[in-house]
């Protein structure tokens, strides 16, 4: 009978550490992967506030083995270019890998530098996944040129709250709200779990981990609050709520 996976506690910093982002985002040490070899890079990384997050990879052929329930996800994979155009020669053309999720292609010959615009600029892919065995399953496969690799790994239930391991904090907090409209043109309203008075901070980074806004919450009810959001730029986001050590993240579209 094949080993049931590990549950696991996502996002993950592949090829590095554990690693707290500017705006509160815990990303766990690079775990629960087969094959592949890792790589750091020191240089700045542009199209981010998050540096550290890029400098390291997983490089090769190899896969995720991640055990969630089942249900649909978000997928978000984060990309910098680190060798290529960067720490060494070529650009365009001298990576190019595929990657399939759940047994189906999702990046065909995916060139980041040429995605990027450049070496050492962090770009992201999203991708919604549908999981039935308990198991989610990513597999970077060589394409027609050097290494697959991937910097971090985001898995977002289809309710906006991070994954988390079974018996963790994440899992038992008391944080479980909800926003609405989404998607949105000009002001969030959040519906909390909790009084409004407990809640400690907000922000709101777009898909790629920058900031865009920071504490610009509002209360406005025992547990509701609003978050305007007419300063941002249309695409996808996510809004970080933190209650002492816990947080919840949702996802929200800005039209």
């Amino acid at each position: 009978m094949p080993r049931k996976p590990t549950p696991v506690s996502t996002p993950l910093n592949a090829g590095g550490g554990d690693h707290t982002t500017s705006d509160g985002r815990v990303f766990s040490a690079d775990q629960y992967f087969s094959g592949g070899s890792i790589y750091y890079e020191g240089s700045s990384i542009d199209n981010t506030d998050h540096d550290a997050l890029y400098q390291t990879e997983r490089y090769g052929q190899f896969s995720y083995n991640l055990s969630v329930a089942n249900g649909t996800y978000q997928v978000v994979l984060h990309f910098a270019e680190l060798y290529f155009g960067g720490a060494g020669p070529g650009g365009a053309g001298s990576r190019q890998f595929n990657v399939d999720m759940e047994g189906q292609r999702k990046l065909t010959e995916y060139d980041i530098f040429a995605q990027a615009g450049g070496a050492l600029t962090a770009v992201t892919e999203t991708f919604t996944v549908s999981v039935s065995d308990g198991s989610l399953n990513i597999n970077f496969l060589n394409g027609s040129a050097d290494n697959a690799k991937i910097s971090a790994i985001e898995v977002i239930s289809s309710s906006g709250a991070k994954i988390a391991a079974a018996g963790s904090q994440e899992e038992t907090s008391e944080l479980n709200s909800s926003l609405h409209p989404n998607p949105v043109s000009d002001q969030l309203t959040v519906d909390l779990s909790i009084p409004a008075s407990a809640v400690k901070g907000t922000s709101v980074t777009d898909i790629g981990g920058k900031r865009w806004l920071r504490n610009t919450h509002k209360v406005a009810g025992e547990k509701q609050l609003v978050v305007p959001v007419r300063s941002l730029p249309p695409g996808l986001y996510l809004l970080n709520i933190r209650q002492g050590k816990d947080m919840q993240v949702l996802k929200f579209v800005k039209q």
